[in-house]
């Protein structure tokens, strides 16, 4: 069986808090992160994060 599409994929972002120490593609489907790889094979629309830290909380409404 075949995973659901991907909404979005963020190519090559630094994630922090979850113990990667080299960029990462982040696999988003209904506004929520689903997969955290090296590469995710997608159709997914692409943003390239270029490197730069990617921080779910920033954009996750409950922060503590």
């Amino acid at each position: 069986m075949s995973k659901p599409a991907l909404d979005l994929v963020l190519r090559r972002g630094c994630v922090h808090g979850c113990g990667h120490n080299h960029p990462m593609d982040i696999g988003i489907r209904a506004g929520r992160i689903v997969e955290i790889a090296p590469s995710i094979a997608s159709d997914a629309r692409e943003i390239d994060a270029g490197g730069r830290p990617v921080f779910g909380r920033f954009i996750e409404t409950d922060f503590h």
